[in-house]
């Protein structure tokens, strides 16, 4: 049975990714994970890209070549047969631009709350985060489009959870 809350989270969900994608209209949704996980975890591989994009290596690769003739993006050293995808002064530029969009979309979004409303939200979708992941990889997925500036170390539900998690890995 479908429940009235999960119908507005998944309401909000698309309301903020179709919001975030009109507010940069020259990329698409993954040509903008892609640049921001560069800028954020970069240099990469085009298959780290992959992974943390959650593409496919071929999309990666045509998303990467898209980012390249932009100018966004350069090769760097070798790591095995893959060269890693660095960031050029231009993409680094456009990567901040990128990110200041999508922050404006939630903060306009948020806008309606109060303060104190703000604040429980913020608890709730730490909790929720924290329930949703599972690995780090997931958390880095999750993450991709994050400013990694701002939610960092201990205020980072996703990447506390995962580290939680890589901690119980090693005491097993």
């Amino acid at each position: 049975m479908h429940m009235l809350l999960e119908n507005w989270l998944l309401a909000l969900s698309t309301h903020l990714g179709d919001a975030c994608d009109a507010a940069q209209d020259d990329l698409s949704p993954s040509a903008a994970a892609a640049l921001l996980t560069v800028h954020h975890h970069g240099p990469l591989t085009v298959s780290a890209l992959a992974r943390v994009v959650g593409v496919s290596q071929p999309t990666a690769l045509r998303v990467a070549a898209g980012l390249e003739r932009a100018g966004w993006v350069d090769k760097a050293a070798r790591d095995g047969r893959e060269r890693r995808l660095r960031l050029t002064t231009t993409g680094r530029m456009r990567a901040r631009q990128a990110q200041r969009a999508r922050l404006e979309v939630a903060q306009r979004t948020l806008d309606v709350l109060s303060p104190r409303e703000r604040d429980l939200f913020g608890r709730m979708v730490g909790k929720l985060l924290d329930g949703a992941i599972t690995s780090r990889a997931q958390a880095r997925r999750t993450c991709r489009q994050c400013d990694h500036g701002v939610c960092a170390g201990a205020s980072c539900p996703a990447g506390t959870k995962a580290t939680r998690l890589e901690t119980l890995e090693d005491l097993a």
